[in-house]
């Protein structure tokens, strides 16, 4: 099953693109990945719904389109991750960081996390991105229009205080008082990073611009990476079903020569994880290029910069099992889950049991704390709660757990996300809207579409997408 917005590959029971968000009204048979298929080498348990952001949060996420496909549902919208060489390149704007492009009800996410209880979604002169009749604009924290709804596509407000839009196929760029600083003019683009670059399409070639608009790396790469991490980036070049990827500078010069099947991001340990392009399968360089931790794994996920374990799994993707390594490659918990992820700061990890198909979290020694119960999870980060459902996809309902697994908010919710800045979203009756930490409506659920919300966080500044009917 595809999704018809961005092409991305999901699992017979998604009901959202953890990539664009777009929602899958009818679910279809589960097919193959999407990524290149290797011997040894396949995708991850693609009957994971993807995480919300806290596992994949903004200011970890450094790779291309490819990067983010591979990962897959494994922990899709704000994780570092590699993934494979047919995914889409478009995806690198319909996807995690370029979220929206909709057809039908939407719930996504991106951001950086922030403690349930921290009531501050808005900041002074936050602004919810909202929809109405199909068309996207900002509303003010009373829920007022401040920027009409006159985009196809609109997203958060980056640091330096522009926004991405699109009208028509065209992306630009707009300022708080909703004009553009930069034209629309791009086929594809992405957010703008912490260095003032932002990767753009033009002619199917990826480059970077700083934002006056100016191109500052010409437009040459096949796929290229949406943030920077010790000053590099993950590019690629060639033709889908042979393209390599290397890292460049932000001169766009060559740091590592494109030689890997894929590639993601640098973390802040200063390993980035690559697919080998002679075995086939993933392993973490430094930024000299050479293997600290050598391409042994079957697939592999990123480190993250309060975690010093990354998920890795032995075997194909249908029978293989998943544990977690440390910094140095040695297995701290052994290959035995159907699916795993990184460790919140709370000490625990979500994982999919291989026996029962349940989640459950686990400690750093691989023991359950809350045992395997859950239809789907999210995992823990910053948050003091996560959504837990019971039920399939159709008929079950979502509620919040705290660490030691017990609810503070009992499942009644058809929908729900993660906690952020003290809000969360949820979909009540085929509405959507907004409840704080005690579970109390602090936006009545009324929108048809609530972007950044199903898959990731809020942003600091308080953004989040919606749309109201249509």
């Amino acid at each position: 099953m595809y999704c018809p917005n961005c092409g991305k590959e999901l699992s017979e029971d998604a009901r959202f693109c953890p990539d664009c968000g777009t929602q899958i009204p009818i679910p279809a048979a589960q097919t193959q990945q999407t990524a290149v298929s290797q011997p040894t080498v396949s995708q991850p348990d693609a009957s994971v719904q993807p995480s919300p952001l806290p596992q994949q949060r903004e200011d970890v996420l450094t790779g291309c389109s490819t990067f983010r496909e591979g990962y897959s549902e494994q922990e899709a919208v704000a994780e570092k991750r590699p993934a494979g060489k047919k995914a889409l390149t478009a995806a690198i704007v319909g996807a995690v960081v370029v979220i929206i492009a909709v057809i039908a009800l939407v719930f996504a996410f991106k951001g950086s996390s922030e403690k349930a209880g921290e009531n501050n979604l808005f900041s002074k002169d936050g602004l919810l991105v909202a929809g109405q009749e199909g068309k996207k604009g900002y509303l003010d924290k009373n829920g007022e229009f401040v920027i009409s709804p006159l985009y196809d596509e609109a997203h958060p407000f980056t640091e330096n205080g522009l926004a991405r839009v699109r009208e028509g196929m065209n992306y630009g760029y707009i300022n708080k008082e909703g004009k553009y600083v930069i034209q629309p003019q791009f086929s594809r683009a992405a957010d703008f990073d912490v260095n003032g670059l932002a990767a753009v399409c033009v002619n199917e070639k990826w480059g970077y611009i700083n934002e006056n608009g100016d191109t500052v790396i010409q437009p040459q790469f096949d796929d290229a990476g949406e943030t920077w991490s010790k000053g590099l980036t993950p590019v690629g070049v060639g033709e889908e079903d042979d393209r390599t990827y290397g890292y460049i500078n932000e001169k766009g010069q060559y740091v590592i020569g494109a030689q890997f099947s894929n590639a993601a991001g640098f973390s802040e340990n200063g390993l980035a994880c690559v697919q080998d392009d002679l075995n086939g399968r993933y392993g973490y360089i430094m930024q000299t290029g050479e293997y600290a931790i050598e391409p042994l794994f079957d697939y592999a996920v990123s480190f993250f910069s309060d975690n010093k374990q990354a998920p890795v799994r032995m075997g194909n993707s249908e029978t293989g099992k998943w544990g977690l390594i440390d910094e140095t490659g040695n297995i701290v918990v052994e290959p035995q889950f159907s699916s795993a992820f990184v460790f919140g700061k709370n000490g625990l990890a979500r994982v999919k049991d291989a026996q029962t198909g349940k989640y459950g979290f686990i400690n750093e020694k691989g023991e359950y704390v809350i045992e395997p119960q859950y239809d789907l999870a999210y995992s823990f980060d910053d948050d003091t709660v996560v959504p837990v459902r019971e039920g399939d996809y159709k008929t079950g309902k979502w509620g919040y757990i705290g660490k030691d697994g017990v609810y503070t908010i009992p499942p009644r919710f058809e929908e729900a996300g993660q906690f952020n800045n003290g809000l969360a979203p949820v979909m009540y009756d085929g509405k959507m809207g907004y409840i704080d930490a005690s579970g109390n409506y602090v936006i009545e659920p009324k929108f048809d579409e609530l972007l950044l919300v199903l898959y990731g966080n809020f942003f600091d500044d308080g953004y989040a997408v919606v749309r109201q009917g249509g």
